[in-house]
């Protein structure tokens, strides 16, 4: 599960000093952040309609985004230096801000002003007392510039306190899926998972050694005539290692594995696609011991954060 950053842009100045400039700013902060152990999440960067299929109603989506989001960031740099009359930031963006203010609150918000294309007085009252975080590039190096805007990012988050924010491996979120195809997509999800060769690199496994299984506890409750219903079916994804083994009670040769169940809480159709979604609570997950001292318990940890 991730925890959004909303990115506000304009591109009415320079990519290479504001729009492009610090989304890798952003992007640098939370890729340092998520390779750390000190919050057991993921931090990741939304913006706009990103991700969002076909042609979405642009404010329903991005205010709708907002609301998700753990902090949001604006650009708030003088699109209009050049005018003689009123200066100003780029209008959508401070849209974006005042709804941003509204439901998240000052405290969740990075306001980031280049003062190479205006001045700081000529901030909207309101921003300008707010100690927006001032940066130039003007005959100055963009590695400096760039550290201490991420280092501000990282700060900021660091502040929050662990229980807002949403962990990667926490029973009770949720998984979303294509009704009709959820076996299919989740199976080759997890998959793809594996066969991430820096992932096998790091728990010394190879693309043959697992087998990627699913099913579902109705054929047994068929079988031995308890009752059921369509939301109270559990699903098990397990990812079984051949090459490993463990013993238990005497007994060798137990198959070693990582499990997730599921269980299906409610369906929801999207008239944009004319699809159902199925949403799937996370009831509990495992692993077992090794005998080859592989660590199944952080592999666990990866398949709950990339799902």
């Amino acid at each position: 599960m991730k925890n959004y950053v909303f990115y506000s842009w304009q591109s009415d100045l320079p990519n290479n000093t504001n729009r492009g400039f610090l989304e890798g700013c952003i992007e640098k902060a939370l890729k340092e952040l998520n390779m750390t152990d000190t919050y057991d999440i993921e931090f990741s960067i939304d913006k706009d309609t990103k991700d969002k299929k076909g042609t979405p109603h642009i404010a329903e989506t991005i205010f709708s985004k907002i609301e998700k989001s753990k902090l949001f960031i604006a650009d708030v740099s003088i699109i209009n230096s050049d005018y003689e009359k009123r200066k100003t930031p780029n209008p959508n963006v401070l849209i974006e801000l005042g709804y941003a203010v509204k439901v998240l609150g000052w405290n969740k918000i990075i306001c980031i002003f280049n003062t190479d294309y205006g001045s700081f007085d000529d901030l909207p009252f309101d921003i300008k007392f707010r100690r927006p975080l001032c940066y130039s590039l003007n005959g100055k190096n963009k590695t400096e510039a760039r550290k201490h805007i991420v280092e501000v990012i990282k700060s900021n988050i660091s502040t929050f306190e662990i229980k807002e924010l949403v962990s990667i491996s926490e029973v009770g979120s949720y998984l979303i899926f294509d009704t009709s195809t959820f076996y299919n997509d989740l199976e080759s999800k997890v998959k793809s998972i594996f066969q991430d060769k820096k992932l096998q690199e790091n728990y010394s496994f190879t693309e043959g050694d697992f087998i990627v299984d699913i099913w579902d506890d109705l054929d047994y409750r068929i079988e031995n005539d308890e009752p059921y219903e369509e939301t109270d079916i559990q699903h098990t994804i397990s990812v079984e290692f051949t090459d490993d083994s463990y013993t238990y009670n005497g007994e060798t040769d137990r198959g070693c594995s990582i499990f997730i169940t599921l269980i299906e809480k409610f369906k929801q159709i999207n008239f944009d696609n004319k699809k159902v979604y199925s949403a799937f609570e996370i009831l509990s997950r495992g692993y077992s011991p090794s005998n080859k001292g592989r660590d199944y318990s952080g592999l666990s940890d990866e398949l709950m954060k990339r799902l």
